[in-house]
């Protein structure tokens, strides 16, 4: 999200370095979720990290507060301490205190797309459907 004009003062100077080097450090995926900055979502939105920090102050810019997070991410961390949590894995708003048991604060990771066409090898298969198998459980999908 772009620093909105009447925070820009809270700000260093060096931000932008900053910035580079948290990007750098998360490997350019955000580090909730794993997800790679600019991928395009099942949805078509394009993720687009942020830096988020995690006291929610500009001038603490200490590497150990910044985060690289995309916007679903980003949404779920902003809204944690909120009268309504929006949770990642469902993105619904949920009541306090409904947070799932099993959300350490992140969205889930995306299911691994189907293969369209070629050839994959039996381990790729094998975790593929597995992973979104357990997704679909966590998500209440499964099949009956």
């Amino acid at each position: 999200m772009p620093i909105k004009p009447e925070n820009k003062k809270r700000y260093p100077a060096n931000w932008k370095d900053i910035r580079k080097d948290i990007l750098k450090r998360a490997d350019n995926k955000c580090e909730f979720c794993g997800i790679e900055n600019y991928t395009i979502r099942e949805n078509g939105s394009k993720v687009v990290l942020t830096i988020a920090h995690l006291d929610h102050t500009p001038e603490n810019c200490d590497y150990s507060n910044l985060r690289a997070l995309c916007q679903k991410c980003t949404l779920c961390y902003e809204t944690e301490n909120d009268d309504e949590y929006l949770c990642c894995a469902t993105g619904k708003l949920l009541p306090d205190g409904e947070k799932p048991d099993w959300c350490p604060l992140r969205e889930l990771p995306e299911r691994i797309p189907e293969l369209k066409s070629g050839y994959e090898d039996l381990s790729t298969s094998i975790r593929r459907v597995g992973f979104n198998d357990c997704l679909d459980d966590i998500l209440g999908e499964g099949k009956e």
